[in-house]
């Protein structure tokens, strides 16, 4: 599979998934206290550049279902986008595991807390109660997040057959490979080594016993 076929299929992955993930919990995925277990998917940007516009399509798409109407389709999508760009361009900058995990969990709690608000009330009830939405929205995506986006993180991080099945490799997997092949070439040579003296004997006992038999 070419480079942009394989990222167009997990760009179409990712979406799918984030929209079925949301339309599962639906009544809980568009209230006051959003606890969508497709947000825990906005670790993904920390590994592969594709999740940027499979988290922001995928939101869109099970955005088009909310009771909130257009607001929620243009404010909420552009709140996945920018703590999406956010965590991808934050992860390449940190290098720990504990960098990368505020990566990869601030940027979607911030966003949220602050966009979403307004796309749940009207302008004259945000006034009033913007400070309760911020705090029960930034509450709700920090619970998904650390409970199930962390847990997620190290699955993807630790776990080599999950980079198989998701076709991605870490930046040290490639130092990792080439060091084994490296560490594993001087096996070769000394097994070399010890073929070309176990033939050369032999040849010296022909020698030998044609000597003998002269």
């Amino acid at each position: 599979m070419n480079r942009p076929t394989k990222f167009i299929t997990r760009t179409a992955v990712i979406a799918a998934l984030y929209a079925a993930l949301t339309l599962i919990v639906y009544p809980i995925a568009f209230g006051n206290v959003q606890a969508r277990i497709s947000e825990a998917l906005c670790i993904l940007p920390l590994f592969m550049p594709e999740a940027i516009p499979g988290l922001t399509l995928g939101c869109l798409i099970a955005n088009l279902f909310s009771p909130n109407g257009v607001l929620d389709v243009v404010v909420g999508t552009g709140a996945t986008l920018l703590a999406t760009l956010a965590t991808y361009f934050l992860g390449r900058i940190f290098k720990k595991d504990l960098g990368k995990i505020i990566a990869g969990v601030l940027p979607a709690t911030l966003f949220n807390a602050v966009l979403i608000p307004f796309v749940i009330f009207s302008v004259s009830e945000l006034a009033e109660m913007y400070l309760i939405a911020f705090v029960e929205v930034g509450a709700g995506e920090l619970i998904v997040l650390c409970v199930l986006g962390i847990p997620l993180y190290f699955a993807l991080s630790r776990a080599s057959f999950m980079r198989k099945i998701m076709g991605y490799e870490l930046p040290g997997d490639k130092e990792k490979k080439d060091n084994n092949e490296i560490s594993s070439a001087p096996e070769t040579v000394e097994d070399d080594t010890a073929e070309e003296e176990t033939t050369g004997h032999g040849d010296s006992v022909v020698s030998e016993s044609g000597e003998k038999q002269e």
